[in-house]
């Protein structure tokens, strides 16, 4: 990847805010881990949200159990419906325990982007040669 660009082309407020600064070849890196971090950040809110939808439907499903044990139903009846809703809990919880090791990998990239984020912005702010020591 080249220094001034993201994967596949994309485009960048960062990095054209940095092209438009100057001098691009110290800007541009910080530019590109600050990128790195905001759609990691993304992704991680995204997946977070996908977890937490997927438990709600968990609930639904412990909600709908109690109610059909409130209703009276013949005993063969209740137990083919707790025996669906046992199986969708099951395909459930097996979801949400994928999704969850995303979410925790991903939640790892992310504290790793942040990391060399901050290295980048302290190299910048305290190497002798820094840009942003420069403009000073």
């Amino acid at each position: 990847m080249a220094i001034d660009s993201l994967p596949g082309g994309m485009s960048s407020v960062y990095l054209d805010a940095a092209k438009a600064i100057g001098p691009a070849s110290q800007l541009l890196p910080a530019a590109i881990l600050l990128e790195r971090y905001d759609r990691l950040r993304g992704q991680v809110m995204e997946q977070a949200s996908l977890v937490s939808g997927l438990n709600t439907e968990l609930r639904g499903l412990e909600h709908q159990k109690a109610l059909l044990m409130e209703q009276g139903l013949p005993a063969a009846e209740l137990d083919q419906r707790l025996t669906e809703l046992y199986s969708q809990g099951a395909e459930i919880a097996s979801r949400v325990s994928v999704e969850m090791a995303r979410l925790q990998n991903m939640s790892q990239m992310m504290s790793q982007a942040s990391d060399e984020l901050v290295r980048g912005i302290k190299t910048s702010f305290f190497d002798p040669d820094g840009t942003i020591r420069n403009l000073r």
